[in-house]
Order: C-alpha cells, then structure tokens, then sequence
C-alpha cells in the first residue's frame, strides 16, 4: 500500500537522469560523516573523491591514512565505490 520514499526518490532520479547525481551527494554526506572536520568533500566522479584540506599537511596526513578513510566510507555507503581521494588545497 505505502512506497518507502527512497524507493520512489529512485526511480524518479532513473527516470529524469539524476541517478549518478543523487548517488554523488549521497556519498559526499556518508564521506562528510567519517572526516571528522578533516576535511570537506567537494565531489564524487567515477571512484574518485576530491576533497577540500585546509592545508598540505592535513593533504599529507589524510593521504598517508588514505586506504582507512576509503575503506570506512565505502562501508558507509554498502559498497566499494571509492577508488582514490584527490585534495583542494583551501
């Protein structure tokens, strides 16, 4: 009788072409929870994550635990989805 709202927010997101957008900002939400303030995700396009650090050194610290972060968000998300985080230098 009743459709779960993520079910019916789906098969509109096929039907008008907005899947691959909707699965990006649910991502960058799940990659948002795990950062800890580390830092902001910006995007998500085909396995890579570009994210915003507020300098080189949190760049370097997030890439040395790169392989972690990864493995933690694509946890969250329910699948391995996340092949590579790129940074943005704020």
């Amino acid at each position: 009788m009743f459709e779960k709202a993520d079910n019916i927010l789906n098969r509109h997101a096929n039907r008008y072409g907005l899947k691959k957008s909707l699965d990006a900002a649910m991502i960058c939400f799940k990659a948002k929870e795990v950062a800890n303030s580390m830092f902001e995700p910006i995007s998500f396009r085909n396995g890579i994550l570009k994210v915003k650090v507020e300098n080189s050194i949190k760049a370097q610290e997030i890439q040395l635990n790169s392989s972690q972060i990864i493995k933690k968000i694509n946890q969250k998300v329910g699948f391995y989805v996340i092949k590579k985080i790129i940074f943005q230098i704020n």
